[in-house]
Parts: C-alpha cells; structure tokens; sequence
C-alpha cells in the first residue's frame, strides 16, 4: 500500500514579479498543474499558469435569456391562454408591458446564474484547504504571492522542485499534505 500523494508544494515570493517569473519558469521546465495564491490580480498570471478563459460569461448569457423567456412567457400564457379576458379593448399579446417584464426577468436570470455560477466554478463552499495549512497564505498581507505545484502533476518530484523553486529564490517552500 503506497503512501498518498500530498496536496502539492507551496512556495511564497517577495513580489508578483517574482512569482511571475517562478511560474514562467516553472511551465518552461514542463509543470502543467499549478496555482497562485495573490492578494490582489497579477496582471499576465493568468496566461502564464496557462488557465482557460472562465465560462462565467456565457453562464450569464444563459441565465439571462432564460429568465426572459420565462418573464415574457408568464404574462403571455396568462393573458393569453389561461385568462382570454378582453380588457379595455386591448389586444390579448400586448407586448410592450410584456418587454418590461422580460427585462426585469433577464436581468434577474442573469444576477443568479453569476451568483451559482461563481459558487459552482469556485467549488464553494470549501471548508479547509489545504492552502490553510502554509502559514505564508495570508490575504490579509499584501505580501502574499505564492505558487503552487500540485501533487496530481505527472513531473512532480519533491527534492527537484524545491531546488527549482530555491532557485527562483522563493522566501518559503513546504510541502503541504493531502
């Protein structure tokens, strides 16, 4: 029975400039599963962790239409199926109270597929993660700017990857457990 893999190694920078360069370095040396932990956007982490556009917009494209649908829908199955009552000599599908309501619903459909999208794409709630036990993860600091090599990356080898990281001149390095 083998041991289990831990989490990954963490390694905490001086600066975003610095981790920019850890993570540049690290994809260059082939590492494809990584994470950074940054107190505030690093401009250019993205495309160097190699991460995929989020589909978070699309998401809310969906939610919006949908929720228009449905708001436009009501009043028109109401008005014109369920009641047929002629009102003040109105037509039965008087669209333009209608489009009020299809906006209000699409802007409703499209705040809630932001808000489940996001918990959903983030995998909240997470109770622990195992960022919580490196003590250089504080997002309260400003200082904060760590990398993460998963332990589920195919190169990964704990003694190669903490020379890497001494290299790249990472202030702390631990490798934290499943």
């Amino acid at each position: 029975m083998t041991a289990p893999r831990p989490y990954g190694i963490f390694a905490a920078f001086a600066g975003p400039d610095a981790l920019l360069a850890a993570v540049r370095d690290l994809r260059a040396q082939g590492y494809s599963d990584l994470q950074a932990h940054t107190a505030y956007p690093v401009d250019g982490l993205d495309r160097a962790l190699g991460l995929k556009p989020s589909p978070i917009g699309w998401l809310i494209l969906l939610g919006a239409l949908l929720g228009a649908v449905a708001a436009y829908a009501l009043p028109v199955y109401s008005t014109m199926v369920a009641y047929p009552i002629n009102v003040g000599g109105r037509p039965l599908h008087a669209w333009p109270p209608f489009a009020l309501l299809a906006f209000e619903g699409g802007v409703l459909g499209g705040t809630l597929a932001a808000f489940l999208g996001f918990l959903v794409l983030c995998r909240l709630p997470a109770y622990h993660h195992p960022a919580f036990d490196f003590p250089a993860v504080d997002f309260a600091d400003e200082d904060c700017f760590v990398v993460v090599i998963r332990g589920s990356d195919p190169q990964y080898d704990a003694q190669a990857l903490t020379r890497a990281l001494t290299e790249a001149n990472a202030q702390r390095i631990a490798e934290v457990g499943p």
